[in-house]
């Protein structure tokens, strides 16, 4: 064997090596790319069955009944707000006032439940309320344009309820239902 033999054959092993290399390469980008592709559809799946089928219970309190005379505490405009952002298909026609709450048996795992409160909302009937939506074990979004008092037994049951989120903003709010509805799966429990 002389040289020249001996430098074609480790030419010829590097270049199998190269290819090898090349193959295992290309074969784990594709393996990586179908998992990452299928980790995306898992997600916008989930946002697009949340977006098109959760239902959105809006319960508020009675109209006219806030604090400030300019600005109506009873929800509408809320809802006007998240109507003109055109993403969620689902929202009510209706606004639930805290009297009807015979509108209780809509609220499953699969609803989002919004309650707007501000004081004149009866303290029975937000706790009856908050108790269907953690029996229920509803994702739920607390509006507040009051704050609740620390010391009731609707606030505790708030406090210790880890599917809540709180806001006191219209933009907030939005932000809110979008990011609840692109998180919890639409399955029912």
């Amino acid at each position: 064997m002389d040289w020249k033999e001996l430098i074609d054959m480790i030419g010829t092993a590097f270049t199998v090596a190269q290819t090898i290399g090349y193959l295992f390469t290309f074969f784990a980008g594709a393996a990586a790319l179908a998992f990452f592709s299928y980790f995306l559809y898992k997600k916008e799946k989930r946002l697009f069955d949340n977006l098109n089928k959760r239902d959105i219970l809006i319960f508020a309190p009675p109209p006219g009944s806030g604090k400030s005379s300019e600005l109506p505490e009873d929800m509408e405009m809320e809802l006007e707000l998240l109507k003109k952002t055109e993403y969620f298909n689902n929202l009510p026609e209706a606004i639930y006032r805290n009297t009807s709450c015979e509108k209780l048996e809509k609220i499953d795992s699969r609803a989002l439940v919004i309650i707007g409160y501000n004081e004149s909302f009866s303290e029975e009937a937000l706790e009856k309320l908050l108790d269907t939506v953690v029996r229920k074990e509803a994702p739920l979004i607390f509006y507040a344009y009051d704050r609740l008092d620390p010391t009731s037994k609707a606030y505790k049951m708030l406090k210790a309820y880890p599917r809540h989120s709180m806001c006191e903003t219209g933009l907030r709010l939005v932000n809110d239902v979008f990011t609840t509805l692109a998180t919890y799966p639409y399955e029912k429990k």
